[in-house]
């Protein structure tokens, strides 16, 4: 799904998840990828910037409108539901890991996109894109979440606050990634066009986990808040890239 946005921001461009969906853009999205040969808008400049010299000057703004989720189940060896809770032995006390989304399920995020493209001439045009990655955007996890146990007394049950099942793996993977693109699109003839863009990049990433702490036989089972947390962060202004394409019109 795709809106018209009336700005670009970095924080809307969280795009780090390594999920995709299949492109930016409404034309592109919708076709799956059959765009690219026509290359009808603007943001032709970072796809297919031979296209820009088929197009007048003009400007584009969108958005894709995503749902994420993701779901985790901890399982043991034997494929059977993993316990947080054992004692001193190693036997299996009960209570079973229940299953964990991601935070914001169901939420819609957005990941903008704007191009802009200039007929200098008949034969010749230039082109601005700012693209992230075709990609689902930040992700964050729970560190623990609220269960239903017996309570200890036997007189029902009481929500107890346990250890999320995934939060050695990940729990929060954020950032803001987009691709600055200067394009030339030139018509060799009516029927023949090449073009070239420069990709420069900008990226800032922020990834958090939970590391696992020693146990001790006061506290057997694996409890939620024990553990070091770490954090981790960067920033990329480098890594530059070029697009070189070429379009043609079959003639009878």
């Amino acid at each position: 799904m795709a809106l018209a946005a009336g700005g670009l921001t970095p924080t809307l461009a969280a795009a780090s998840s390594a999920i995709e969906f299949p492109d930016n853009g409404v034309a592109q999205f919708s076709r799956g990828g059959a765009w690219l040969a026509t290359a009808t808008d603007p943001i032709a400049g970072y796809y297919n910037p031979a296209a820009l010299a088929t197009q007048a000057s003009s400007a584009s703004v969108g958005m894709n409108l995503i749902f994420q989720k993701m779901c985790f189940t901890r399982l043991d060896a034997d494929g059977s539901p993993s316990s947080y809770w054992y004692d001193d032995r190693g036997q299996r006390l009960g209570g079973v890991y229940p299953e964990t989304c991601n935070l914001g399920s169901g939420k819609p995020r957005f990941v903008p996109n704007l191009a802009l493209s200039w007929r200098v001439q008949r034969r010749l045009a230039l082109g601005l894109t700012v693209v992230p990655p075709a990609s689902l955007g930040a992700t964050e996890w729970p560190d623990a979440v609220m269960v239903r146990e017996p309570s200890a007394l036997g007189d029902g049950f009481v929500s107890v606050r346990r250890p999320a099942p995934q939060r050695y793996l990940s729990l929060k993977v954020e950032g803001t990634i987009l691709l600055p693109t200067l394009a030339v699109g030139y018509a060799i003839t009516d029927h023949l066009r090449v073009g070239a863009g420069f990709v420069a990049g900008l990226a800032l990433l922020e990834l958090r986990s939970n590391s696992l702490a020693a146990q001790s036989s006061a506290t057997p089972g694996d409890a939620a808040g024990r553990g070091p947390r770490g954090k981790l962060g960067g920033a990329d202004g480098g890594g530059p890239g070029f697009v070189v394409s070429a379009h043609a019109e079959a003639t009878r």
